[in-house]
């Protein structure tokens, strides 16, 4: 009787460890890499009002050339069943709506190496009358959810964001600022007396020039706020 059970688990050992090694050549040397990439650029005459809604980690920059917007992906697993996405650009009068939209899901979460998009707005440097920019974003296997915000020098009459996981820099003259963040740090200088909305475990601070400044729902996290002119803090 112990001779069969030796003779059983050499049998299962040998199995298992062929079993192991197969499963590692699949999945080191048989992984599925997709990529995806579309760049559009941008009218400068319907720009006086920018609206973005993506479903991908959305970044936005100052550029001093040409304004366009670019996105990219880069995915890696094992079943070669990656998300895929469509970008949309439209106009309307001096307005631009950039639309970033998951036209194919991920139905097996299953030997996921890499899972990385983005979309780039690069806007130039004038006034807005209003940037709007809203992120609703799909399910990460990776660590890749970064919203990054880099508006410095540029004049906003209404801004808002609606995003997750975010490092928003905002400097410039604004009259209505509204931040909803989910995770993240926001960093503002108003060179006018705006007036500011902030919800979301963000980390804040705020210089410059605010006439109320109303605060929501705000969960671990710190608000420094250093105003030129007297302020109403809601």
């Amino acid at each position: 009787m112990k001779k069969w059970l030796i003779i059983f688990s050499i049998i299962f050992g040998i199995g298992f460890i062929t079993s192991a090694v197969i499963a590692g050549q699949v999945y080191y040397k048989e992984l599925n890499a997709y990529t995806d990439y579309d760049k559009q650029d941008l009218d400068i005459n319907a720009l006086q009002s920018i609206y973005i809604d993506s479903q991908i980690p959305v970044q936005v920059e100052v550029t001093q050339g040409k304004p366009y917007v670019e996105f990219s992906q880069n995915f890696t697993d094992l079943l070669g069943m990656a998300p895929e996405f469509e970008l949309e650009v439209k106009t309307k009068g001096n307005s631009t709506y950039v639309n970033l939209e998951q036209t194919k899901e991920i139905t097996v979460y299953l030997g996921i190496q890499e899972d990385k998009a983005s979309l780039t707005v690069y806007l130039p440097q004038k006034a807005y009358d209003t940037i709007q920019i809203k992120n609703n974003e799909y399910s990460y296997y990776s660590k890749y959810r970064d919203n990054n915000i880099n508006l410095e020098d540029i004049d906003v009459k209404k801004f808002e964001i609606d995003m997750e996981y975010s490092e928003v820099k905002l400097k410039g003259s604004y009259e209505q600022i509204s931040a909803h963040i989910n995770s993240g740090i926001l960093e503002i200088h108003s060179n006018q007396p705006a007036q500011l909305e902030v919800q979301g475990r963000v980390k804040a601070n705020l210089t410059g020039q605010y006439q109320g400044i109303d605060i929501q729902d705000i969960e671990n996290r710190e608000i420094y706020v250093e105003s030129e002119i007297p302020t109403n803090i809601k």
